[in-house]
């Protein structure tokens, strides 16, 4: 999730095998359920799509060797929330399946503190800490550190929660054109940022090829 421009609104986002044309009903589509009860989803919102092709891409290897299907990309922007209000929303189409319910906590404006997780420089890892391509061994221990701060120390980001936002100030996955670190980038952090909005910064990293960071 991430913040929206407006202080009372949340962005939901998720990526799916699925494209909006897939559905066979016209009534269905890849849709935000969410409730200020758990178990009580009374609101839905229908998401965007989009998604991206090599061809959109800069070069090599992001266009050839490091290119992965993306699959395609939902999200959907939650309004008019209730300051420091529960949020419970779920994910997903009735024809391909929901996600299972998760929270967040609308941000409250009026409080006097904000209590934030800061982070750089991460990358991915592996619970049998193998490496490649662009070695980053203590990703996997700062993921975990980040996702125990922000959920009252639990490691699924089911725990209560402890943090009002998370910020990955620039070189995030170093995926530098291979998409798949990317993927497991966006694995490792799912417990957090689902829970709290996580919000990133390009890095160099994030924007290193030739002559692409000239504005």
């Amino acid at each position: 999730i991430a913040r929206g421009e407006d202080v009372d609104s949340m962005r939901v986002s998720w990526n799916s095998a699925q494209s909006a044309d897939a559905f066979s009903s016209s009534s269905d589509g890849h849709r935000v359920q969410f409730g200020t009860a758990s178990g009580v989803l009374d609101s839905e919102l229908v998401a965007q799509t989009s998604t991206y092709s090599a061809d959109d891409l800069c070069g090599s290897p992001a266009t050839d060797v490091g290119f992965v299907d993306p699959g395609y990309f939902h999200s959907a922007l939650l309004t008019s929330l209730v300051p420091g209000e529960t949020v419970y929303y779920r994910v997903g189409s009735d024809e391909f399946g929901w996600t299972e319910e998760t929270s967040f906590v609308a941000f409250d404006g009026s409080r006097k503190e904000t209590r934030m997780l800061l982070t750089a420089d991460m990358g991915i890892g592996y619970d049998d800490h193998s490496l490649y391509h662009w070695p980053t061994p203590r990703a996997l221990a700062t993921a975990r550190h980040l996702i125990s701060e922000g959920t009252s120390g639990s490691l699924d980001g089911e725990g209560d929660i402890t943090a009002d936002l998370a910020l990955h100030i620039g070189d995030i996955a170093y995926g530098t054109g291979y998409g798949a670190k990317w993927d497991r980038f966006m694995e490792q952090m799912e417990p957090l940022a689902k829970r709290i909005p996580y919000m990133t910064n390009m890095g160099n990293h994030e924007r290193d090829w030739p002559d692409s960071g000239v504005t």
